[in-house]
């Protein structure tokens, strides 16, 4: 076999890891600028790795792992891993699942969660992993996008990203909304200061089509979409619990991506727990079809 070296990735191999990525999921848009964001951004308490794995001097494997930034789960981790299809099944993977189990065992974690779709899943639960629940991820083409906006309701003022001040409506609506999206583990919203270079400022926020719908001056619901070239990604979509069922994420979303098929966009992606019959019916009343399962991994050991 040829010679495999694991080494710590480096900023000239940041756009071959995203090519990597990208091959193996095409609908979570990674971008060289986001991925060096996501390393200049990363708290040192989360003790991030970057890994890649080296065939003959050509970089075929990537894996990364951090702790969760929320202060109540601090042994939870987070990992990532991804091996060009060519040279699978080579022992690259275990190679580099044995680094972060080194990694793992310094920082102290105790429970890993991983999202893959299912060409990895025999390799998880090889290694340990358990499947705790699944997502449909799902596509739709713009030019197949037929719908309308349905009407504003009154009262309710609908503003892109790019018109608000700042993005603390945003971010405030993260912290209320997101606690409320089927999980494995809480969620939890960093303090303003460090979400807005974290979250807020990370490159591939469509801020031109994203929009966020207010009543006075309070967020009600939001369609916050990540741009890579032709492709979004929905972020979130989603309605303060005290105004759903008067169709306000259905509205959010059209507007969103009517003005992004405007705007060149070609192809956007979406996630879904598989349980969120609400969510489920509004992307396939929009056009949605489903494009990939993808499974959510825990392992867990010690005193866990």
């Amino acid at each position: 076999m040829a010679s495999v070296r694991l080494r710590t990735m480096e900023d000239p191999d940041v756009d071959t890891v995203v090519g990597l990525y990208t091959s193996a999921f095409p609908f979570l848009l990674q971008q060289p600028q986001s991925l060096r964001h996501q390393l200049v951004n990363a708290q040192p308490g989360q003790r991030r790795l970057d890994l890649v794995a080296e065939r003959d001097g050509v970089v075929v494997g990537y894996a990364c792992t951090s702790l969760s930034s929320d202060p109540k789960q601090p042994t939870l981790a987070f990992a990532t891993m991804v091996v060009d299809p060519r040279v699978r099944r080579h022992g690259i993977g275990t190679s580099l699942l044995d680094r972060l189990q080194t990694h793992w065992t310094a920082i102290g974690a105790d429970s890993i969660n991983a999202r893959l779709t299912d060409s990895g899943l025999d390799f998880a639960t090889a290694h340990g992993f358990t499947v705790s629940r699944t997502e449909r991820i799902s596509h739709l083409r713009l030019a197949d996008l037929t719908v309308t906006a349905p009407p504003v309701p009154d009262g309710i003022v609908v503003k892109r990203f790019a018109d608000l001040p700042d993005l603390r409506p945003l971010h405030w609506f993260d912290s209320v909304v997101a606690p409320d999206i089927p999980a494995d583990e809480p969620f939890y919203t960093q303090p303003y200061e460090i979400w807005i270079h974290d979250e807020g400022g990370d490159p591939r926020i469509d801020h031109a089509n994203s929009v966020i719908a207010f009543d006075g001056d309070r967020p009600v619901a939001v369609a916050w979409l990540h741009r890579v070239d032709s492709r979004v990604w929905s972020d979130l979509t989603g309605t303060l619990r005290e105004y759903r069922g008067r169709g306000l994420a259905k509205l959010v979303k059209t507007v969103s991506l009517l003005a992004a098929r405007d705007d060149g966009v070609t192809d956007a992606y979406t996630n879904n727990d598989s349980t969120n019959g609400p969510m489920l019916a509004v992307n396939e009343w929009l056009g949605y079809r489903p494009y990939a399962v993808q499974s959510l991994v825990r392992r867990t050991w010690g005193d866990a």
